[in-house]
C-alpha cells in the first residue's frame, strides 16, 4: 500500500514535470509586422535636444526595419516639460524634432513633418508635472498594400 502511494505520487509529480515548460521570447514578444505603421517615442535629458544614445537606437531600428517599406509620411512632435518659460520651451521643442528628423532623413526616409507642441499638456489639472514629456512623438506612415 505504501509503495502504491508512493508510486502515485511520483506519477503525479512525473507529469507535471512534463507540462512545464520554459517559455522563450518568441512566446513572448510579437515582432511587429514589416511593413506598418510604427509609432517610437524618443525621450531626451532634461532641457537637452541632442539624442541620447538609447533614443538614437530606436530611431535608426525603427528606420531600417522600415527600409524596404513604401514610407509614406513622417511626422513628428516634439515636446517638453513646464520647466523654463513657454519659449524656451517651445524652442526646445522644435530642436528635438530637427534633431529626430535630420537622423531619419540621414537613413534615407522621407522629408518629416515636424510640429512642436512645446509645453502644452505637460501639467496635470492637479498641477503635477508629467516628466514624460521630456520626448518626441514619432509616427512612421506606411502605404497600405492594394
Amino acid at each position: 500500500m505504501k509503495w502504491a502511494v508512493l508510486l502515485g505520487v511520483a506519477l503525479a509529480v512525473g507529469g507535471c514535470a512534463e507540462t512545464r515548460r520554459i517559455l522563450s521570447r518568441a512566446d513572448l514578444v510579437r515582432e511587429p509586422m514589416a511593413c506598418a505603421d510604427r509609432v517610437v517615442p524618443v525621450y531626451f535629458a532634461d532641457s537637452q535636444a541632442a539624442l541620447t544614445p538609447p533614443a538614437r537606437q530606436a530611431l535608426l531600428t525603427a528606420a531600417r526595419e522600415l527600409k524596404a517599406c513604401p514610407v509614406t509620411a513622417v511626422e513628428i512632435i516634439g515636446l517638453a516639460s513646464a520647466r523654463g518659460g513657454p519659449e524656451a520651451n517651445l524652442r526646445l521643442s522644435e530642436a528635438r524634432g530637427a534633431q529626430v528628423a535630420q537622423l531619419l532623413t540621414r537613413e534615407g526616409l522621407p522629408q518629416a513633418q515636424v510640429m512642436a507642441a512645446g509645453e502644452a499638456g505637460s501639467v496635470n489639472p492637479d498641477g503635477t508635472e508629467e516628466p514624460v514629456r521630456r520626448r518626441a512623438e514619432v509616427l512612421l506612415r506606411v502605404a497600405r498594400p492594394a
